[in-house]
């Protein structure tokens, strides 16, 4: 039970994440008329930072955790995801130009998310959590 509630704040935090990514990347692009490829990368990083203060503080609790040590962690998992991210948009903007760029955006996000980002946070927020906890010598 506890595992699904987490899975669903986590999901919050990457909605309020999503929400900050789609502002930027739609100033970005409609706004200012940068390339849909180039704009992904500032809005996915702001996303980012969004959803690390959701995730730590909201979604897994770890704020009581080493600030630096689970940025350096996320860090490394949000720049795989980040990768991932781009390299998977700029293969299906070439092989689907006409879709519209939000919505591979939508679908490819999702599943970076599903498939890499929560399932790793889980490991980022976890393993610095136990390191905070004093360990048995038995």
């Amino acid at each position: 039970m506890k595992r699904g509630f987490i899975f669903v704040k986590s999901l919050l935090a990457g909605a309020a994440a999503t929400l900050t990514d789609f502002g930027v990347f739609f100033v970005l692009h409609n706004g200012l008329g940068v390339d849909a490829l180039w704009a992904t990368v500032p809005a996915l990083i702001t996303g980012a930072i969004v959803n690390f203060v959701g995730n730590r503080r909201y979604a897994f609790h770890a704020h009581r955790g080493k600030l630096t040590k689970q940025a350096q962690r996320f860090t490394i998992v949000t720049l795989i995801a980040l990768g991932l991210n781009f390299l998977i948009f700029w293969g299906a903007h070439k092989l689907l130009p006409s879709w519209p760029a939000w919505l591979m955006r939508v679908i490819i996000g999702n599943l970076v998310y599903l498939a890499w980002s929560y399932p790793m946070f889980q490991v980022v927020f976890r393993t610095v959590a136990r390191s905070n906890t004093p360990q048995s010598t038995v």
